[in-house]
């Protein structure tokens, strides 16, 4: 095939995308190809390395397909389709059978993570998601790795987001809940923290806590007696009551994970023994989400201690005003003149002279 220069490529690209309107494909979805002076070009993009994509098009005015190699550096961004295995894979939870493929096609869309628009880290989630559910753990690792490259080289922070927290998630089914909470704390520091990510933590290292609490008294059932005890005891409660309520504080919107942070907030503080501070969070969940999961268990909540299903509006009190004291009358004028009526409480002057020398 004859290899033409950049120049070359741009024009004859930026050609078809002039006259799209005459040899737009009227077949399947095709893949889409931006030029950087911001010409469209349909295609079909027949195969993708680091350096450049090979399209198939039609140009304007021709009867066959041309194929040709694009240079990255000629490229603003590209939209792929993708074929219907990329997508198949996408779908699959079972890394014993899909996993050679899942791992061959990985390979193939690594070097293109970081390229604009590209669906590769979707691929990378599927896997490590399916690494993940294996029972064998070599298996479960391949999890860390796959998410760790995501982490580092995906263009989408939501997929970045997304990886860290299937990051979490295996540490954990790899017995490495420490680790976890670890890294937890770490990204729950980190105030650019996406928000989807930043209330799963919570609730995760909420959850932990409020287990850690558990096992503490459980292990020490005179903990209020031992100042060595009690310093942790009260630490882990107050984390685990603070990771909860935060999501429905700071978070509302996403009113799933909100919700199930109220009602493992009501969990602790029944737990610590505080059955009104428990009531409080589920008449939150009965007023700000009643078609929760959750509002169910609420109102049983509410039931079983016959407490009041929601919180009775009471308007503050105003404080009362002092009485004003009753003004006396204005005493009537002297009709002595000013200058001849000596000040009240004026000492009066002495007319005697002290004695000469």
């Amino acid at each position: 095939m004859r290899t033409l220069s950049a120049l070359s490529i741009c024009f004859c690209l930026g050609l078809a995308a002039s006259q799209l309107s005459a040899q737009a494909p009227t077949g399947p979805k095709s893949d889409v190809v931006v030029l950087q002076n911001g010409a469209a070009v349909p295609c079909r993009i027949v195969s993708s390395t680091a350096e450049m994509l090979r399209i198939e098009y039609r140009p304007a005015g021709a009867a066959g397909l041309m194929t040709r190699d694009v240079p990255w550096t000629e490229i603003r961004s590209a939209d792929f389709v993708m074929d219907e295995e990329f997508h198949a894979l996408l779908r699959t939870t079972d890394a014993a059978r899909d996993g050679a493929r899942l791992a061959s096609r990985w390979e193939t869309v690594l070097p293109l993570l970081a390229r604009p628009n590209h669906p590769g880290g979707d691929l990378g989630l599927a896997f490590a998601s399916a690494c993940m559910a294996s029972p064998t753990p070599t298996v479960r690792a391949k999890a860390l790795e796959i998410c760790d490259v995501i982490i580092s080289n995906d263009w989408n922070p939501q997929r970045r987001a997304q990886a860290r927290w299937t990051r979490i998630q295996t540490l954990v089914a790899l017995n490495r809940s420490q680790d976890a909470l670890a890294e937890s704390r770490k990204i729950l520091a980190d105030h650019s923290t996406d928000e989807w990510l930043a209330v799963r933590v919570l609730l995760f290292t909420g959850k932990h806590s409020f287990e850690a609490l558990k096992q503490i008294q459980s292990e020490n059932p005179r903990w209020e007696e031992d100042d060595l005890v009690v310093p942790e005891r009260n630490r882990l409660f107050h984390e685990s009551v603070e990771c909860s309520v935060k999501p429905s504080l700071f978070h509302g919107t996403q009113e799933e994970s909100a919700t199930a942070g109220l009602w493992q907030a009501a969990a602790v503080l029944e737990f610590d023994g505080n059955v009104s501070a428990a009531a409080d969070c589920a008449q939150d969940i009965l007023h700000l989400y009643p078609k929760a999961k959750e509002a169910g268990e609420a109102r049983e909540f509410l039931v079983k201690h016959k407490l009041p299903l929601e919180v009775p509006v009471t308007l503050p009190e105003l404080p009362e005003e002092p009485a004003k004291p009753m003004e006396k009358p204005a005493a009537e004028a002297s009709k002595e003149p000013e200058s001849a009526r000596r000040k009240r409480y004026a000492k009066p002057e002495s007319n005697s002279k002290p004695p000469a020398p």
